[in-house]
């Protein structure tokens, strides 16, 4: 039969000549228990002190940038679908009447498109300008100075038309790209303006305005393009 295993760890000590370990609680140095205990103490009053401190609780809200309240929440994504609607409606606006000005005006037929071509080239230029402006300046200036590049290159393509100036009417499409590369940022404004939970919904309602622009470009354009004697210059006039 097996032999009986030891019963105390002495007995296993001896059988696999081991020494035997006594388990027994830590023991402070002498004074380090009260010193310890008078540390927590201490730290769990200025702990007290702190959170009772009117300066530090302001302090420390002042240290988080991202609160988000609901009403300025949906009062913010409402803004930027408006915004974005608007970007799209005057997209839609200028690649409709921007060949057929650009063929009205060039002395050369195969440059018709060359105030299409400044759109896009200025947008593609300026989306990592904008992109690290805002990050100086923040999303409110940053959106703010891309709605005045807008104002401006429809102002300038309005006097093109006026002056019939076919290269004016080229660098005021570049301007104009300027406030489409900022205007690429609006669903990301909606996103940083949004809580976590209703974050996609938010980027998701800024997206659709874009369909509302898909709607309203054309017709604007359809409208006004006839609209003040000289042709295409209520169309641009109308991007203001």
């Amino acid at each position: 039969s097996p032999a009986p295993q030891p019963s105390s760890k002495a007995s296993r000590a001896r059988v696999s000549k081991r020494p035997c370990r006594r388990e027994s609680a830590p023991r402070d140095l002498p004074g380090t228990g009260s010193l310890a205990a008078c540390t927590t103490i201490e730290r769990v009053a200025e702990l007290a002190s702190l959170a009772m401190a009117p300066a530090v609780r302001i302090a420390f809200f002042r240290r988080i940038p991202h609160t988000v309240y609901m009403s300025s929440e949906r009062r913010n994504v409402a803004l930027l679908t408006a915004c974005q609607a608007m970007l799209l409606t005057n997209n839609s606006t200028l690649i409709a009447i921007n060949g057929l000005a650009g063929l009205a005006l060039a002395a050369n037929r195969s440059l018709a498109t060359l105030p299409v071509t400044f759109w896009v080239l200025g947008g593609a230029v300026a989306t990592m300008r904008a992109s690290l402006h805002m990050k100086r300046v923040g999303r409110r200036r940053g959106l703010t100075l891309g709605t005045l590049w807008g104002f401006t290159g429809a102002l300038v393509c309005a006097g093109a038309i006026w002056l019939q100036n076919f290269w004016l009417l080229c660098f005021g499409a570049l301007v104009f790209g300027v406030y489409n590369a900022y205007g690429q940022y609006y669903r990301f404004a909606a996103a940083d303006a949004a809580r976590v939970q209703f974050r996609p919904t938010a980027i998701s309602l800024v997206l659709a305005g874009g369909l509302v622009g898909g709607v309203l470009g054309p017709t604007t354009s359809r409208l006004t393009v006839d609209l003040l004697p000289q042709r295409f210059l209520g169309a641009y006039l109308a991007l203001i």
